[in-house]
């Protein structure tokens, strides 16, 4: 049985799983990076990756309110996004990416919703190899252009310190390898982290933060940043991903709730 044979088998066999992979998967090239987590693909196609949240780059509505969210300045962000779009744009501009999709297709401003995929490890920053991607194809594996390994791009530009995770319902079946990324690149102060932490002004107590790429806070002593650690009403070890937050003094006796202190994140002060 030759091959075009065998796999004609497989689609008769398998139907509803070809059928599937076609609308699932494809293979795209990008014309254009237009900020570190949205592209244009020479298609036509304006793509958004799942789960990455990079600053942005134009002063828009959203920057406006990251603004606010974060505790940064709008240049002060706008220009860390320039940085985001370039890192990303010097890698990825003019490359063959292989695409599959989630539950939810289309953003809301029409843009496609996607995982990204670049074949060749060493294109890109030391990456994070997604082998799971041939597992996800399963029967489908004649849809992958290339058998090897693959940059999975959404959690590659987080962990290069670019970005931070999103979690958006109902795509969410990468978010803890995303959440994973966003600490390993926090840890080792890669890209927007890779601040001289002691060159960093501090912060005064009751001033608004955030933890986003490039939102390195050093508070003013005695203070110390307080975010939200409660998912589902449970404490949990780690702040909330994109979750506002307050220098605040937990020590003083004082539950300073307007400051976010409550038993999680300050047990000392509130009871």
């Amino acid at each position: 049985m030759n091959k075009r044979i065998f796999l004609l088998s497989l689609c008769i066999v398998f139907y509803p799983v070809c059928a599937q992979a076609a609308e699932m998967y494809t293979m795209e090239t990008v014309e254009r990076v237009i900020s570190g987590d949205t592209f244009k693909l020479k298609s036509g196609k304006k793509i958004r990756l799942i789960g990455v949240d990079a600053p942005e780059n134009e002063p828009n509505q959203k920057a406006r309110e990251d603004s606010l969210r974060t505790g940064q300045t709008l240049d002060e962000l706008l220009k860390k996004g320039k940085a985001a779009t370039e890192w990303v744009k010097s890698r990825l501009e003019g490359k063959r990416i292989f695409l599959k999709y989630d539950k939810k297709r289309k953003g809301d401003r029409g843009e496609e919703l996607v995982y990204a995929y670049l074949y060749d490890e060493a294109l890109f920053y030391g990456g994070i190899v997604e082998r799971q991607l041939f597992e996800d194809v399963q029967f489908e594996w004649w849809q992958l252009p290339e058998r090897g390994k693959y940059v999975f791009l959404n959690a590659t530009i987080i962990k290069g310190g670019y970005a931070t995770p999103e979690k958006i319902p109902p795509n969410v079946k990468y978010a803890d390898w995303f959440e994973r990324a966003f600490w390993e690149a926090k840890e080792a102060s890669e890209g927007l982290w890779n601040v001289d932490y002691f060159e960093v002004p501090c912060t005064e107590e009751g001033r608004k933060i955030g933890i986003c790429a490039g939102c390195l806070v050093r508070c003013c002593k005695p203070s110390m940043p307080i975010f939200d650690l409660v998912v589902d009403g449970k404490c949990q070890k780690e702040p909330v991903i994109g979750s506002g937050g307050y220098c605040s003094h937990c020590g003083n006796n004082i539950c300073e709730s307007e400051h976010l202190e409550d038993s999680c994140n300050c047990p000392r002060d509130c009871k």
